[in-house]
């Protein structure tokens, strides 16, 4: 039953036959704010969603515009429908919201408020990677073009077809893999791709990994180093194909921002949780850097990126797959000193005697 903002224990008669009591469980099933209005604007009824609107939180109506509306709407006799946006002190971004006001008596209007503001978010972000994607993807695209037509034009110069279809092989492998990770990241986004968490070896993804980057490491001549003290029993509750790609992408990362001759450590280790550090000695990261790193198609050097062939999409990837797994992720760094990404995830936490075994089984099914 709904709780009345009149002083009136008694029933509250519209006038034409019901009471405004017969819409509470009604608009409380609604997903919009409600609020049924008397004639001076008092709240006949307020829904509980609607409480913790700022526009009806003071038991009263003071925004001009909206105010603005439900007289149109009373005037007019039929709903008015109008989009705002609105800033509260305690948002970080504009509240974007619809509101629909509608005369439903003589004495009683009812006011809906759809809160907008994370579907326009969404809509901005997927028009922001489609327009980002589309810039990314001309680079190669064009290269690729322009290496085939130069390769058809020199077509008589076997050192040049052999120089020109080595960066075309090169632009292509690039173009595979922007392509790969725009359509894994959408995945991500859209929940394509579920987590499929079980109790696996922690050790198994890093491996995995690492056998993914070697040959990358030694044509960059970076060495890369493991540090696992007694880690080769760490259960951790992940999904293997995607903790994996999580970790060859940061590793990617370390030896792409790394300089010949420099070192990637890999640590795993076990607390309350289960972390895996991936670090570097390499260039660093500045603070202001440190706070957009996640984002899509950032990057810290974007030359060195686009030259070692990287995407601008590897962090993102990473952030979402940590996420997906109930896990954190933060950098320490300093410009010069290199970098340290670290990881933290859930640890199995069965007392099953057989655990481990469980899960080298698992592995090798």
């Amino acid at each position: 039953m709904l709780s009345m903002e009149s002083q009136s224990d008694q029933p509250h008669w519209d006038g034409s036959g019901w009471k405004v009591e017969d819409l509470s469980t009604i608009l409380d099933a609604l997903p919009e704010a409600s609020v049924v209005l008397n004639p001076d604007n008092s709240f006949a009824y307020i829904s509980q969603l609607a409480r913790i609107v700022p526009l009806f939180n003071h038991g009263k109506i003071e925004y001009p515009q909206l105010l603005a509306q439900i007289d149109k709407a009373r005037s007019a006799g039929r709903i008015v429908e109008e989009d705002y946006e609105l800033v509260h002190p305690d948002a970080a971004v504009p509240w974007s919201v619809r509101v629909r006001v509608a005369p439903i008596s003589p004495r009683h209007t009812l006011v809906l408020l759809e809160d907008r503001t994370r579907v326009l978010q969404a809509d901005a972000t997927r028009r922001e990677f489609v327009v980002n994607a589309s810039h990314e993807l001309k680079t190669p695209v064009g290269a690729i073009s322009l290496l085939a037509e130069t390769i058809h034009d020199n077509a008589d110069d076997v050192q040049a077809v052999e120089t020109f279809s080595t960066q075309l092989v090169k632009e292509s492998r690039r173009l595979t893999k922007l392509v790969y990770e725009i359509i894994s990241l959408a995945r991500l986004q859209d929940g394509r791709l579920p987590a499929k968490p079980r109790p696996m070896l922690a050790i198994e993804a890093i491996n995995d990994a690492l056998d993914q980057v070697r040959t990358a490491a030694e044509d960059a001549n970076i060495t890369l180093n493991t540090d696992f003290p007694q880690g080769e029993d760490i259960l951790v509750h992940a999904d293997l194909e995607l903790l994996t790609s999580a970790l060859q992408n940061l590793l990617e990362n370390a030896i792409r921002y790394s300089n010949p001759g420099g070192h990637v450590n890999v640590t795993l280790r076990e607390n309350d949780n289960v972390v895996m550090e991936v670090a570097d000695d390499g260039i660093g990261i500045s603070e202001e850097d440190q706070g957009r790193i996640f984002e899509r198609f950032y990057r810290v050097d974007p030359a060195r990126s686009r030259s070692t062939g990287g995407t601008g999409l590897g962090l993102s990837i990473v952030k979402h797959v940590v996420s997906d797994l109930n896990g954190s992720i933060h950098v320490n760094s300093k410009p010069g000193e290199g970098a340290t990404f670290i990881i933290t995830l859930p640890r199995h936490t069965s007392h099953h005697p057989d655990a481990k075994q469980i899960a080298l089984t698992k592995e090798q099914e």
